[in-house]
């Protein structure tokens, strides 16, 4: 049986299509939205506003039940959110398992080559798309 395993390419596509979802999705909710199209190390992956909440986003997804964020990524990050005064979060979706994810920084595993984020944590300090839109806290019992 051959093996599955996605191109280079194939892989960025499917990372392009998954930040186009999400945009969508903030417009749907009336945010203004945007995907930076020179996102990676240098830039964010999403911007989205309301009125009343900026929001900055990395958006990462995994098959697998562990995300890796490069070090690099997240300091950039944090300098646009402290810049433009907006919340930054992890966007994670661990693909056939669960739905978008929202992770504050202090939440990512500090690593020797950067920061992860297991699925386990996304779900217990994470949020749903619902109460990021709605600015809603939720108080999570472990």
């Amino acid at each position: 049986m051959k093996s599955e395993l996605m191109t280079p390419k194939q892989i960025k596509r499917m990372g392009i299509k998954h930040e186009q979802d999400l945009v969508k999705l903030f417009k749907d909710n009336d945010f203004s939205a945007c995907r930076l199209a020179a996102s990676g190390i240098s830039n964010p992956d999403i911007f989205a506003a309301d009125g009343e909440q900026t929001l900055i986003l990395e958006v990462k997804t995994s098959h697998t039940s562990l995300i890796r964020v490069r070090s690099k990524q997240v300091y950039t990050l944090r300098t646009f959110a402290q810049r433009f005064k907006a919340k930054a979060y992890i966007a994670a979706k661990f693909l056939n398992r669960s739905n978008w994810r929202f992770v504050e920084l202090q939440y990512l595993n500090v690593g020797i080559k950067g920061f992860s984020l297991d699925y386990n944590t996304a779900e217990l300090k994470g949020i749903t798309f619902n109460e990021l839109i709605s600015n809603e806290s939720q108080t999570k019992l472990i």
